[in-house]
């Protein structure tokens, strides 16, 4: 089943003499499959962000179509589109106050629609599967890591159980074990149906590669096995 199809997209980054082309419209097109994990390729500065958050809407494209599940983007509202689809920015972004704050951000503050406020043992249950027993929902989260903080950032994301993630280099700036835990639970979500589209700079094990070039085009491959 299709989760997310992108045809003759068109997408720049800037404006007048300084705009630069992402994609250039004709045969810009991929899909991402329910369950596929894909990795998204391409030089430093060729845009893999700007298309990460223009698939998450949260800057438009120029020209072009966007479908969820077969329906179009100009059906859905934004904000419910991107509780389907959620973009981890590469940063991680952490509000004041506690691990448990944090967590339960997107419940009090963005109003994630028809979702049950999580338990606290769900939220150790989550937590737990980043590695992160060590840390207590009481805790401040400015008192983590850089890398505790980019895997709660990921716990935060998967707890609101969105049908796309977009990651923008969850795996840069942490140990190589961190970098395994994410990459586990991130498969671990694909295993459930869900869907992942991500950039990292190197290789990374995949089913599928789109790989993002300097002159507005894309190339798309299955992983041969």
């Amino acid at each position: 089943m299709t989760a997310l199809k992108a045809k003759n997209l068109t997408l720049q980054r800037g404006q007048g003499q300084n705009s630069k082309s992402i994609l250039s419209g004709e045969q810009c097109d991929f899909e991402l499959q329910q369950g596929e994990f894909v990795h998204l390729k391409g030089d430093s500065g060729v845009g893999k962000s700007s298309l990460l958050s223009a698939l998450a809407r949260l800057i438009p494209i120029q020209a072009g179509e966007l479908y969820l599940y077969n329906q179009s983007a100009k059906e859905i509202e934004p904000s419910q589109w991107r509780q389907s689809i959620a973009f981890l920015p590469q940063k991680p972004i952490m509000f004041t106050g506690t691990v448990e704050d944090n967590l339960l951000y997107p419940f009090q503050h963005i109003k994630v629609q028809q979702k049950t406020l999580p338990t606290h043992e769900q939220l150790g249950e989550e937590l737990s599967s980043l590695g992160l027993n060590s840390i207590t929902l009481q805790q401040q989260a400015n008192t983590l890591s850089g890398g505790q903080q980019a895997r709660l950032a990921l716990a935060r994301l998967l707890i609101t159980q969105p049908q796309i993630i977009l990651a923008d280099e969850p795996m840069a700036n942490v140990d190589v074990d961190t970098a395994d835990l994410i990459y586990k639970r991130l498969q671990q979500f694909c295993a459930q149906d869900g869907t992942v589209l991500i950039t990292r700079h190197g290789d990374l094990q995949a089913d599928k590669y789109i790989y993002l070039q300097g002159n507005g085009q894309l190339v798309v491959e299955h992983e041969c096995n």
